[in-house]
């Protein structure tokens, strides 16, 4: 059987992505948010979807994520892995991720 993964490279017109979740963390997502869509939104990456873990009624505090994509022309690799969290954890200095 033919590897599937030749027969993509080897289509032109197959448009690939490459994937970043944001975790918005408990309290306060708001700025988390607006470093996302600054940040990445400058980098060319587009907002797919939001997904909220759980609504509740008290205000500041928030629990969810948010999807972005970016596709990766045909004949170039992805800068970085195909799907990561934004921002890395390695990214804090001391592996300890925030968010």
């Amino acid at each position: 059987m033919a590897d599937p993964s030749a027969r993509i490279r080897d289509d032109w017109w197959v448009t690939r992505y490459q994937y970043k979740i944001v975790n918005l963390g408990m309290f306060n997502a708001m700025d988390r948010m607006l470093s996302a869509f600054a940040e990445l939104g400058a980098d060319g990456w587009q907002l797919v979807a939001t997904y909220d873990k759980a609504s509740n009624w008290f205000q500041g505090m928030e629990k969810g994520f948010l999807l972005f994509m970016r596709a990766v022309p045909s004949g170039e690799e992805p800068i970085g892995p195909w799907a990561s969290r934004y921002p890395a954890a390695a990214e804090s200095g001391d592996g300890y991720n925030p968010w």
